[in-house]
């Protein structure tokens, strides 16, 4: 089911053609001490996301799923609510926009919106849900802590062209227990 919700929020992400690459869920991998953000390719391999020429989103998991029973409205069957923590990173090329100039805090912004858009009661019934909440915890503008989130043991790497931002999410999933975890639950 989150591969859906970021399918989605990607949908919403292309329309800022801010990205060259709008990658979905994303991994950190810890390859002889050093850590760095791999993607999955549909072959099923994992490949690093490459930071050096183009601009690119990525999604992950930032924590363990809380998971809780709650009483459904029609207490006919319980429910089963899933909170997944998620991160989005942004690096995008530090240009001038129709109306002003790049800056870190309105890309952060205009992902955060794109983000926090998704909570489409569409989106909820075709994935069989009773429940379906994104909501915006935080975004962040300061790229060496970014950086540092992101990798270990690796040189600082964004040029001054780029700028790295990112926001932290939550996805918020309610549904009968046969829904979990499973991909839909129609």
């Amino acid at each position: 089911m989150i591969e859906q919700v970021i399918q989605t929020i990607n949908s919403d992400i292309s329309d800022l053609d801010s990205y060259d690459n709008i990658y979905e869920l994303a991994v950190i991998y810890d390859i002889n001490g050093k850590k760095h953000p791999a993607r999955y390719t549909t072959a099923g391999q994992s490949e690093y996301i490459n930071w050096d020429k183009n601009a690119l989103v990525y999604h992950r998991q930032t924590g363990e799923i809380q998971r809780e029973s709650v009483a459904s409205p029609s207490a006919r069957v319980d429910l089963i609510k899933e909170i997944v923590p998620m991160r989005c990173v942004g690096y995008s090329k530090r240009t001038k926009g129709s109306d002003s100039e790049y800056t870190p805090e309105l890309a952060a912004r205009n992902l955060a919106t794109k983000i926090g858009r998704k909570s489409s009661p569409a989106l909820r019934r075709g994935l069989g849900l009773q429940g379906l909440k994104v909501e915006v915890k935080a975004m962040k503008i300061d790229q060496m802590e970014i950086w540092n989130d992101e990798t270990e043991n690796i040189d600082f790497a964004v040029p001054s062209f780029m700028g790295l931002v990112a926001v932290d999410y939550e996805i918020e999933l309610i549904g009968r227990q046969e829904c979990f975890p499973l991909a839909t639950c129609n």
